[in-house]
């Protein structure tokens, strides 16, 4: 039987040739020639240092804790990569070219108006000025920017800042790879909760603007929020469930935080693995600032569909009692929640460990 002492624990993960990753849970299980069918005698570890050890070990209850390596697991909720590698080198030859974007990025003003996706056939003049690398959908009635039913949730423009930012994470992404073929904006702007249900007049039109039914999020209002699908070269979605495609969505992560995105959603189970939040909805001062009409919404502002769901929230939600708690624990979640995994219950916690080195380095921002 082998001792293992938790200060040599970083060095044996750096001589391991290969190491396998789960998306729901910071462990790593090792392959082994042969499986190990007994448990390996270590040194009595506290709960604080197990919980962070980036092995995947099965813990063995009893009077001393014991770790025995598993067999690399072959489930599709997985997804691998070295362990040298949790998150892809970025060449400092990029510096220039990412501050030149940063640059770009800051002359462009904030729309606080509400546009449409109007258009079936034609692509928007951001969508041209990035060759079609960066498009809406328009297709699909599952999606929720589906032309051309005027009903779908998040059917707004997103912001030209954000669209922009998504592009430049895309050029980048693709000096480093060159198997990202496009990217589809598929979950776009919305309106905010206290106008669900009520007739807007925008452009000479009357909109009925939909109640919140499967998400009462406040990040993507005014398109300060869009979650998108990378495609590879042959039109398929990109996967954190395959070794090759991780790498790409989180090299593109990473360049979306480094050119100034707030908040990110990754996870093998979350979107299936292929749909990617991102956001700047701490910039929508609508949200987050101090005359924010969030701060005296009420409940009979709210439709009564919109309504029911919102009392269900509170219902559910242990840490609030009432629509002011629960509205003040959005915008905060808004104003410093940087990055979740699998759902909102999630925030923060059971975070793909390459994410949380991502939020964690960004921490700063």
């Amino acid at each position: 039987m082998t001792n293992i002492k938790p200060d040599k624990i970083k060095l044996i993960i750096t001589t391991l040739t290969r190491t396998y990753l789960t998306d729901s849970t910071p462990q790593i299980s090792l392959p082994l020639p042969r499986a190990a069918s007994a448990p390996v005698d270590v040194k009595e570890i506290d709960d604080k240092a197990l919980a962070g050890l980036s092995l995947n070990l099965r813990v063995v209850k009893g009077p001393s804790k014991k770790l025995s390596a598993m067999k690399a697991p072959q489930s599709s909720q997985r997804y691998y990569y070295s362990s040298e590698d949790l998150l892809p080198k970025i060449s400092k030859t990029s510096d220039a070219k990412i501050n030149g974007y940063i640059e770009e990025l800051n002359k462009i003003s904030l729309e606080m108006t509400y546009e449409f996706l109007t258009d079936k056939n034609n692509l928007t003049v951001m969508e041209k000025q990035t060759g079609g690398k960066v498009i809406y959908n328009r297709v699909g009635k599952k999606n929720n920017i589906d032309f051309p039913k005027p009903n779908q949730v998040r059917r707004l423009l997103v912001q030209p800042v954000l669209f922009k930012l998504v592009h430049f994470a895309f050029l980048l992404t693709n000096e480093a790879f060159n198997d990202l073929d496009h990217i589809v904006i598929y979950s776009g702007g919305q309106f905010p909760l206290y106008e669900a249900g009520k007739t807007l007049k925008i452009d000479q039109q009357e909109i009925k603007v939909p109640p919140r039914l499967a998400s009462r999020t406040i990040r993507h209002d005014k398109g300060f929020a869009c979650d998108v699908r990378l495609k590879d070269k042959s039109g398929k979605n990109m996967s954190l469930k395959k070794e090759k495609d991780a790498k790409i969505i989180k090299t593109f992560a990473r360049y979306c935080y480094m050119l100034g995105a707030h908040g990110i959603g990754a996870h093998a189970e979350y979107s299936k693995g292929i749909g990617f939040h991102i956001d700047i909805a701490k910039r929508n001062i609508e949200v987050t600032g101090e005359n924010s009409p969030y701060k005296s919404i009420t409940l009979d502002q709210l439709d009564s569909v919109t309504k029911r769901k919102i009392l269900q929230d509170i219902s559910e939600d242990k840490f609030v009692s009432n629509l002011s708690q629960l509205i003040a624990k959005k915008i905060k979640h808004t104003n410093n929640v940087k990055a979740w995994g699998r759902g909102s219950s999630a925030r923060g916690k059971n975070l793909a460990p390459w994410l949380k080195a991502l939020r964690d380095e960004h921490s700063h921002s």
